[in-house]
């Protein structure tokens, strides 16, 4: 789905979305709608049409594509699809306030290098602010990531160049993002393991040699992407694995296989308000290899359009605002009132001794513990991922926990554990749960803090590294273990190391 806004009006017939899909046995279709124009408009983003002046003919009968994206520059909307041995750029130019009768026009870029066509998965495209055009995809036999750049609207195509390097050397799920003139971001999945994604290990078989291919994120940064002396500068996103062995790319045909699909096959790709690059992904490696949702941020040094980005590194203790604990978050008449039990202000990890984890969740009042409305038990919890054993004892990054409750606000309990999960089918984690009767901890109420120490050998499974991953602490209410929690407040993440805060202050 594309959006075109902030174009050269800003009047609402200029504030259309459009919806690219494929019909079985049809083809491929763009249609439009007019976007909202604000809480009181009834029929923005409601009412589709077929954009295309041929409608209601197909634009073409393949089904593989990617994102639509709308150029603010040269006012040009972009399909990528595979097709055959190549990328096709379907492309149209929009009129302001234009919603349909648009002429679209398919246009062939030059065949991949790889001896293969545009796979694993969907190609991607993007355009920089000077108006060119990036279309990016993964050759599906040598699983190398490759990108073409045009200059004028997609009518003509530079000859292919590759951009990864090792040790992404089988590569899946490619996205794009532009900047300024020639600045270009391509991201993906990336294993150092050779071979083709769907032919490694799958977990759901063979969970233990799945993890022979460990899966990261990476982020490539051209720059002078729109000539032939372009340079790329590659990194993980991840710092570790976040998925393991086969990526199935069968479609529906992965249930019969016993194929893994569980990474889905998308992920999010954009520019924040500070337009660092902001990323959310999938990540499976729990114990009970479910996907995950994540999200991490660029920290810096330069933006995609050359904006200076100095911001700091997520470390412990972690603070965090006050007034931002409101419940509900969302309803139809705004945000409820701020549960100031809930409210943390500071997240604290240390360690009394070697063998004890000390986590101090200090919140802005604990003159109440009750619970939010419509919930009987108040949960403060911190969370963490860290290499260790999944259900199958295979290498996994089970999701670890430290917490304390009230029972309709009275005296707290302390707990620890590992999560347990709810499945649609069997070893098909849709919901992460915290059973607060797992594993007894030690804690105290002091000031506004809940302090909990546990050793490191009391979460039910070992802990095998010095990294805590994702350190988090969250509140909420709970009828039940199992039920949907009111999440009320949560803090940033930070890493945490082991032996780095010994014998500090406690209570």
């Amino acid at each position: 789905m594309a959006r075109r806004h902030n174009g050269p009006t800003s009047a609402a017939s200029d504030n259309t979305i459009f919806l690219a899909f494929h019909e079985s046995a049809v083809g491929t279709f763009i249609y439009s709608s007019p976007g909202s124009t604000g809480l009181t408009d009834s029929v923005g983003g409601l009412v589709w049409q077929n954009s295309s002046a041929n409608a209601p003919q197909a634009l073409a009968s393949d089904a593989t594509c990617g994102q639509p994206r709308f150029d603010r520059v040269k006012r040009y909307l972009y399909y990528a699809c595979a097709e055959g041995d190549h990328v096709r750029i379907t492309n149209a130019h929009v009129n302001p306030g234009q919603r349909t009768g648009l002429f679209y026009q398919n246009v062939a870029l030059p065949k991949s290098p790889g001896g293969g066509g545009p796979g694993h998965l969907f190609p991607s495209v993007a355009t920089d602010d000077a108006g060119n055009v990036y279309a990016a995809w993964i050759d599906e036999v040598d699983s190398n990531v490759y990108y073409s750049y045009s200059a004028n609207q997609g009518k003509s195509w530079s000859l292919p160049v590759k951009v990864n390097a090792a040790p992404a050397t089988t590569n899946e799920f490619l996205w794009a993002q532009a900047g300024s003139k020639g600045k270009l971001a391509l991201s993906w999945y990336g294993t150092s393991s050779k071979g083709q994604p769907d032919d490694f290990a799958s977990w759901f078989t063979n969970p233990q040699g799945s993890t022979a291919a460990k899966w990261f994120g990476y982020v490539s940064v051209l720059t002078n992407a729109n000539t032939t002396s372009t340079t790329a500068a590659q990194q993980r996103f991840t710092e570790k694995p976040m998925h393991y062995g086969q990526i199935c790319n069968q479609g529906i045909g992965c249930t019969v296989s016993n194929g893994d699909r569980t990474m889905a096959d998308f992920f999010g790709f954009s520019l924040d308000h500070a337009d660092a690059m902001q990323i959310v992904f999938n990540d499976t490696t729990s114990q009970h290899h479910g996907a995950h949702l994540y999200a991490i941020r660029q920290l810096g040094p330069v933006t995609l359009h050359g904006k200076t980005l100095t911001r700091p590194v997520p470390a412990n203790p972690m603070r965090d605002p006050l007034g931002d604990a409101q419940w509900p978050h969302y309803s139809p008449v705004g945000p409820g009132p701020n549960q100031p039990q809930f409210d943390f202000t500071r997240l604290t990890l240390s360690q009394p001794n070697a063998g004890t984890l000390r986590v101090r969740m200090t919140l802005a009042s604990v003159a109440s513990l009750l619970p939010p409305a419509g919930k009987t038990t108040s949960v403060w919890l911190t969370r963490f991922l860290a290499l260790s054993k999944g259900d199958f004892g295979e290498e996994a990054y089970p999701i670890f926990f430290v917490g304390a409750k009230s029972l309709a606000g009275g005296a707290l309990q302390y707990f620890a554990g590992t999560t347990t999960c709810t499945n649609t089918t069997p070893q098909n984690c849709k919901i992460v749960n915290y059973p607060t009767a797992q594993m007894p901890a030690t804690g105290k109420l002091c000031g506004g803090t809940i302090q909990v120490d546990v050793p490191f050998s009391g979460f039910g499974r070992p802990i095998n590294a010095n990294t805590l991953f994702s350190v988090t602490a969250l509140g909420y209410g709970q009828n039940a273990d199992d039920d949907i929690y009111a999440d009320v407040d949560m803090s940033r993440s930070f890493d945490y190391t082991r032996g780095s805060n010994i014998s500090a202050t406690g209570c």
